[in-house]
């Protein structure tokens, strides 16, 4: 299936609004097996939302428009597919109704587009905001319009799309996304060289923190393709399920009934952040002390001055004795450190900008790791609190064995 997409709004086109959408629904559906043939930005103008369909009409399946579908001047999308499909919208009393009871406070006279509906589309219910989406559907060519907003859109996909899509395409083809961290792009190509035509057709979706591989087929040749990816791949896998690596790591201590704290210097609070974004993580996160100054440190975490003093606070020496001593602090099972350069100055010939060393203490065990990331202050920071927990997760795994 080959499928299209048009975002409307004049502030996308200014550049003032970043099209996170579009990437969203890019791998959602690529990983239904769907290509996007087309993207188009367009301004909030009803005329220029027709001529894209009227374009896109014929060289795709179908099309789905972001956003336009609030209740103001400027919200021009149910005009624009009116034009399209020569229909007029109509105010439907009913769904006004049942608006209201959602939000009391909606008035008519600014809100009324809201219960705007088409005798030839279905509404779409929204699950997180106001605004209805339409699905109209003629001569095999469908259509959604769905609202701007993410935390609206990214539901709706979920809800609408992605079940529409894979009823077209029939459930036999299916797909499987496996998440890896510690490989690039070019790695796993290396890797997979010998059984790459029999894995085909396949993708390889590198962001900063993991690389995803999304395999494709009907059931036995998925399984088969699955079985042979993890045996080439093996413990550079870190799940194959919807879920990120701060969720695999929680689902280990919690099993585990293991209690984490952390002490954390160049990386500012962000892994205690990142740990804390998962449900239920007060189970086995007690907390954590972002010790950035050097006084901190030695006041509060008890670092020997004389460590800092011979090795400098950029040292894995520090980084052990970090972790050591907020996991007395805390009386948990682990305690993990970050001290380093996240930049973009500070940095020396002998301790470049990235470097960063990681602090493990975990039962009678004490290790310091040392990395060196590239790439912006926030980038070094992400990469090294997403490399702490991938280290955590490999750790745990050794011991099964």
């Amino acid at each position: 299936m080959k499928i299209s997409v048009v975002t409307t709004g004049d502030d996308i086109l200014k550049g003032k609004t970043l099209n996170t959408n579009f990437n969203y629904l890019a791998q959602r559906v690529f990983e239904k097996g769907v290509e996007i043939r087309f993207e188009i930005s367009v301004p909030d103008r009803e005329d220029r939302i027709s001529e894209a369909l009227d374009f896109l009409r014929g060289k795709t399946d179908g099309a789905v428009i972001i956003g336009g579908l609030g209740p103001t001047h400027d919200d021009r999308t149910r005009e624009g597919l009116a034009k399209f499909i020569k229909e007029n919208p109509f105010f439907d009393k009913g769904l006004w109704e049942k608006l209201k009871k959602i939000e009391p406070e909606l008035d008519i006279e600014k809100h009324g587009k809201y219960a705007w509906n088409f005798k030839r589309a279905r509404l779409l219910d929204n699950p997180t905001g106001i605004a209805r989406g339409y699905l109209y559907e003629k001569n095999n060519f469908f259509i959604f319009l769905l609202p701007g907003p993410p935390r609206e859109f990214i539901p709706m996909v979920e809800k609408h799309v992605l079940p529409y899509l894979e009823k077209r395409t029939g459930k036999e083809y299916r797909t499987k996304v496996i998440k890896t961290f510690g490989l690039k792009e070019i790695e796993i190509m290396q890797k997979i060289k010998q059984r790459e035509e029999f894995l085909k057709p396949f993708s390889i979706l590198p962001a900063m923190q993991e690389v995803r591989v999304v395999l494709y087929g009907k059931e036995k040749e998925l399984e088969e393709k699955i079985t042979v990816l993890k045996e080439l791949l093996n413990d550079f896998i870190y799940t194959e399920e919807d879920e990120r690596i701060e969720e695999v790591v929680g689902k280990i201590l919690k099993t585990r009934k293991l209690t984490l704290s952390t002490a954390e210097s160049c990386t500012g609070g962000l892994l205690g952040d990142i740990i804390t974004r998962v449900p239920g993580s007060s189970d086995y996160y007690k907390g954590g002390i972002i010790a950035y100054s050097e006084k901190i440190k030695t006041d509060i975490l008890k670092v020997n001055q004389e460590t800092i003093k011979k090795f400098s606070v950029y040292s894995g020496e520090v980084a052990k004795e970090m972790a050591e001593k907020v996991k007395k602090i805390f009386n948990t099972d682990i305690g993990i450190s970050t001290t380093g350069i996240a930049g973009p100055s500070g940095g020396t010939p002998e301790k470049p900008v990235g470097l960063i060393y990681m602090g493990f203490s975990y039962k009678d065990k004490n290790f310091v790791l040392k990395e060196i990331f590239k790439g912006s202050r926030e980038e070094i920071k992400l990469q090294a609190v997403c490399f702490i927990l991938n280290e955590l997760r490999k750790k745990f795994k050794e011991e099964k064995r």
